[in-house]
């Protein structure tokens, strides 16, 4: 098969690279010369006493950070790749501003743990243009906590032009539980209750399957003037109900599924957002 081919690179070749880009909330996993990552994972360790730790956590100490690591590459080897790394090299994509703090100790654990081959740090915006064929481009990454965006002129990448803001997926999560505590309904049977009272606090991983299921990004509202008046609808997205436990369905207003993502184009205290 082809996932096949691109993982041992053909006969008697070079057997290819790993890829890896570790994020705050999500790892993506894979290798060289496939169109997508073998997996995709969280970015946290699970203890014997069910406490999650994220890999990820500025709070971590050095020696924390290592041993945190350390656990975590364990699982991408030897669970989630099956392969022996010592005979690959790697390519890390990585954050602009990653911390040096975890560069190094990723760095630590990749060489004296697991005795890669070499490593090739490389930032994961200029890679984004690589699947295009283009050298040049704009390139906008959303992750977890905040968007960045940055100027790749024929694969350099521009200094000056990075920029930032701190709207990312949280945001629209946090946004999307707290329209449904104020305006979502359950439904039980014949039965309806305010979603307050049995949701008010969503574990995140429901909160985002509510988001890749039912949300999505429409035209821009029109004025509070004109929703006011009546003269325009303030959504068009019609409610979807959404299974959850006990026989009940959490009903997903047209106004949530539609209206939720806004915040990330609203703009910060500062007026920063998405679209500037």
């Amino acid at each position: 098969s082809s996932g096949i081919n691109a993982e041992y690179g053909g006969l008697g070749s070079e057997k290819v690279h790993v890829v890896l880009e570790i994020g705050f909330y999500h790892t993506k996993v894979g290798f060289a010369g496939e169109p997508c990552p073998r997996h995709i994972i969280r970015s946290y360790n699970v203890k014997s006493d069910n406490t999650v730790v994220n890999i990820c956590d500025p709070k971590l100490s050095y020696e924390e950070l290592v041993d945190e690591l350390t656990k975590f590459v364990h699982s991408i080897y030897f669970r989630y790749l099956l392969t022996n790394p010592k005979d690959r090299k790697i390519v890390l994509s990585e954050d602009y501003v990653q911390t040096v703090k975890f560069r190094e100790a990723l760095s630590h654990v990749l060489f004296r743990q697991f005795s890669v081959v070499g490593i090739m740090f490389t930032p994961a915006l200029p890679l984004a243009l690589h699947p295009l064929g283009t050298p040049t481009g704009l390139v906008l990454n959303m992750g977890y906590r905040d968007t960045s965006a940055m100027c790749i002129y024929e694969g350099m990448v521009v200094l000056s032009s990075y920029n930032s803001v701190d709207l990312g997926c949280l945001a629209h999560l946090t946004t999307i539980q707290r329209m449904i505590s104020e305006t979502a309904e359950v439904r039980e049977g014949a039965n309806t209750y305010k979603a307050a009272d049995f949701y008010n606090e969503m574990n995140m991983d429901v909160l985002e399957d509510i988001r890749a299921r039912t949300c999505f990004s429409g035209q821009r509202p029109p004025t509070d003037n004109n929703i006011k008046s009546g003269t325009e609808a303030s959504h068009r997205a019609v409610d979807m109900k959404y299974p959850m436990m006990d026989g009940q369905h959490l009903i997903v207003n047209g106004k949530i599924r539609e209206r939720s993502v806004e915040v990330l184009f609203d703009g910060d205290g500062d007026g920063n957002s998405v679209a500037t």
